[in-house]
């Protein structure tokens, strides 16, 4: 037997109780499906259009499609803010996208990027040494050479100074050709390889009224050091733009008398080319003697041990003959 299923309003099951009055339909209670409110002598007044069981029925059809269609619409939203919308504005919450665009790229620069903090310190700066002039501060006057001076053996005199003379070296005796900014100046060379050689002087520092006359120790060492790695046969060498590294001067004295050094060491940046040594390294010493300044100036290949030791020595054994 198939039950029977009817929403309509004019289908109700009998009242078996004997209860109804006369001139009733025997209807009791409201619709079928759900209570509803009833009279003592019959059943509501039914709205239009079938009754209260078709209205409840509607009712909760449309505020679950309602719920339904919210749920969808939030869904949505998410993943259009995942996908369609990075970074900027939810369709759904809102937002300010450049604020989050900019939070956003501030996060993956500091990711791969060291930012000290306040508190550290920075290591200091490793001292240089004194910059130079490539080319010399002012013109080189050159001088021609030779000292009446006496030259002892073993020893090398000019303009009121003295270094010992190393064994090697061969004297020069006025044949060193002309000397900038040097006079009663004698000298001295040892061979270094293919025809070259490394000399070193002494003698008086002399500088012409006219181009402004001696400017003192310091400044004269420098010049002289300039002057030697400029000269000609020093350009093909050095080039004319020489590459000057491991700077040093300082004040010192010689036997007593004001003292100034400068030396540096220079690469071999020329045509002409060494299999023994990459750089010279030169120095410069002028001493104010009694008769006026004087000074030494010499060099030594850096790749021959015995003539950077040479150099060494004669810079300790200098002294002042007057």
């Amino acid at each position: 037997m198939q039950d029977r299923q009817d929403d309509s309003a004019d289908f109700s099951l009998p009242d078996f109780s004997g209860g109804g009055s006369p001139g009733s339909s025997g209807v009791s209670g409201g619709p079928a499906g759900g209570p509803g409110p009833t009279g003592p002598t019959g059943p509501a007044p039914q709205g239009p259009g079938g009754g209260g069981s078709r209205r409840g029925l509607w009712l909760a059809l449309g505020l679950g499609g309602a719920g339904l269609l919210l749920v969808i619409l939030v869904v949505v939203g998410l993943v259009l803010s995942q996908t369609v919308f990075p970074g900027g504005r939810d369709p759904l919450t809102g937002g300010d996208p450049s604020t989050t665009q900019e939070e956003t790229d501030d996060e993956e620069r500091t990711r791969g990027e060291y930012i000290p903090s306040e508190e550290q310190t920075t290591q200091p700066e490793p001292e240089q040494g004194p910059t130079m002039t490539v080319a010399p501060s002012t013109e080189c006057t050159l001088y021609a050479p030779g000292s009446d001076q006496e030259q002892p053996e073993g020893e090398m005199r000019g303009g009121g100074l003295s270094v010992p003379l190393p064994s090697g070296w061969e004297r020069l005796s006025g044949s060193a050709g002309e000397q900038p900014h040097l006079e009663d100046s004698e000298s001295a060379w040892t061979p270094v390889e293919a025809g070259w050689y490394t000399a070193a002087t002494v003698g008086r520092v002399a500088y012409p009224e006219e181009a402004g006359g001696y400017p003192g120790a310091e400044a004269a060492a420098r010049h002289l050091f300039e002057c030697s790695i400029t000269r000609d046969d020093s350009a093909e060498v050095f080039t004319d733009q020489p590459q000057v590294s491991e700077i040093h001067e300082e004040a010192t004295t010689v036997d007593g008398h004001p003292a100034h050094l400068f030396e540096a060491t220079v690469a071999i940046t020329g045509e002409t080319t060494f299999e023994s040594t990459d750089s010279w390294r030169y120095t410069a010493i002028v001493v104010e003697t009694p008769g006026g300044p004087s000074a030494f100036v010499g060099g030594a290949a850096t790749g021959h041990g015995d003539q950077m030791q040479d150099l060494e020595d004669m810079k300790e054994g200098l002294s002042a003959t007057e």
